[in-house]
């Protein structure tokens, strides 16, 4: 399932456990997005995954409609960049997570 594939926003409880998986490539195209429709207050990262991918956290799913905190998302992002976002469960990306460095 791809982000394409939602209807947003997603209730909370159905975001808990789910994350969101891109490439690199989409991920500077989620960077670009956010530098120039999103809010410097509620900057969102992903995380580096040992297959060069990246993740974020699937709670963000309830707050990408109109008006909510990321509403960017939905009014700005085109149909061929959310198709290329993953949705998977959540263990399976945390999975996929590069150990800490300072652990």
């Amino acid at each position: 399932m791809t982000l394409a594939d939602l209807s947003l926003p997603m209730p909370l409880e159905h975001c808990r456990d789910l994350a969101l998986v891109y490439s690199h490539d989409a991920a500077v195209a989620l960077y670009e997005l956010q530098q120039e429709h999103g809010d410097w207050r509620n900057v969102c990262y992903g995380r580096r995954l040992t297959d060069d991918r990246w993740m974020i956290d699937g709670e963000i799913l309830s707050a990408v409609g109109n008006g909510g905190t990321y509403g960017w998302v939905s009014s700005h992002m085109d149909s061929a960049l959310m198709s290329q976002i993953e949705i998977v469960p959540m263990a399976d990306a945390v999975a996929l997570l590069l150990p800490d460095p300072v652990m």
